[in-house]
C-alpha cells in the first residue's frame, strides 16, 4: 500500500506542471553566440572554440555584418561565415547573398547545430585549422575573395563554420 501511495505522489508531482528539464535553458541563437565569442577570440589567436546546441530557426540567417559591428577592429572582409563540410550534403543550409558573408537556414523546423570559431593572423589561419584538426571541416576557399586576399597578411581574421553537433 505504501508503494502505491509513493507512486501516486510521484505521478502527481510529475503531472502538476513541473518544468520540462529539456526546456529550462534558453536556446542559443547563432548571431548572438557568434558575436559574443568573436569578442573574446579576436584576442586569443589560434585557439578554436566550439559552441554546441546553437538553434537555427526556420529562415534564420547568420550574417557577417552584425558580427563585424560588434568588434570594431575587424572589418567585414576579415570575417568569414561558412557551412562546414559535415553539412555540405544538407541542402537546408546555404549562402544567402555572398559566399563567405552569410549562411541561411532554409529548413521548415528548427535544427540544433554547432559553431566552430577560430581567429588568427591571415597568414596563419590555414596552419591553425590544420593543427586543430579543423582543416577537413572548414575550407577557407568557401570564404569571400576579400577574406582570402588576407591569407598572406598579418592582419587578424576570424572564421565561423556551422557544423554538425
Amino acid at each position: 500500500m505504501r508503494k502505491i501511495i509513493i507512486v501516486l505522489l510521484v505521478v502527481g508531482i510529475l503531472l502538476s506542471g513541473c518544468p520540462d528539464p529539456g526546456n529550462t535553458f534558453p536556446e542559443k541563437e547563432p548571431l548572438k553566440e557568434s558575436s559574443r565569442s568573436i569578442r573574446n577570440l579576436v584576442n586569443e589567436l589560434g585557439i578554436p572554440k566550439r559552441i554546441r546546441g546553437v538553434v537555427f530557426e526556420k529562415d534564420s540567417v547568420l550574417p557577417v555584418r552584425p558580427i563585424e559591428e560588434s568588434r570594431s577592429e575587424l572589418d567585414i572582409g576579415h570575417i568569414c561565415v561558412v557551412v562546414g563540410n559535415s553539412l555540405k550534403s544538407n541542402d537546408q543550409f546555404g549562402v544567402l547573398t555572398t559566399k563567405g558573408r552569410d549562411v541561411a537556414y532554409f529548413g521548415d523546423t528548427a535544427e540544433e547545430k554547432a559553431l566552430w570559431l577560430l581567429c588568427s593572423r591571415g597568414k596563419e589561419i590555414e596552419n591553425d585549422l590544420s593543427e586543430n584538426s579543423l582543416n577537413t571541416e572548414i575550407d577557407v576557399s568557401n570564404c569571400a575573395d576579400e577574406f582570402r586576399s588576407l591569407l598572406n597578411s598579418a592582419q587578424r581574421v576570424c572564421i565561423i563554420a556551422i557544423t554538425e553537433e
